[in-house]
């Protein structure tokens, strides 16, 4: 569905009109009995809310344990700050099980793997709007701390991830 760059509370149209209403990496910012009282409004009866997360899973990689001491001198709100993804996952999932209007609740989870440059990894890293907020010189020095990380690891990065969605269909 596109929102025209409206938010989804600001989003109009016609009730009962879809058969599919997916939200990929975005739903967790969405109040749960609001944002499924919204599509189940928006679905047709029998319609499927798809809910879509990537979750890292790297955790235990040798990159991670190399790179957690420098996230937390320049960057500490990414280990303490905000919930992880995962437990955001988690509460979404128990909402949806327990919410009147979707019944059937199923999980579908694939894991995966990518290898990242030292460029593209960079390139990833510039996205993540926390670390985009490192005030300088900080952020200057966080960025050559992990290149120099990757460096020592042959110039690659690679990481574990899980792609995970819940379906459900309107009751």
């Amino acid at each position: 569905m596109d929102w025209g760059g409206r938010s989804v509370e600001a989003w109009q149209d016609t009730p009962a009109s879809y058969d599919l209403f997916l939200s990929a990496q975005a739903f967790h910012w969405i109040d749960p009995a609001y944002g499924f009282a919204r599509a189940a409004e928006l679905l047709k009866p029998g319609g499927t809310i798809a809910l879509v997360w990537t979750v890292d899973r790297s955790q235990g990689s040798a990159f991670w344990q190399a790179t957690a001491p420098i996230y937390d001198t320049y960057n500490p709100q990414t280990s303490s700050g905000s919930l992880p993804l995962e437990i955001k996952v988690d509460f979404y999932r128990q909402a949806l099980r327990t919410s009147r209007q979707f019944a059937g609740m199923h999980e579908v989870r694939i894991a995966w793997t990518k290898r990242y440059s030292g460029a593209e990894y960079f390139k990833l890293l510039q996205t993540f709007s926390d670390h985009r907020a490192i005030p300088e010189p900080n952020k200057s020095r966080f960025f050559e701390a992990i290149g120099q990380v990757i460096a020592q690891m042959g110039g690659e990065v690679i990481r574990d991830y899980e792609t995970l969605a819940l379906l459900a269909k309107k009751g």
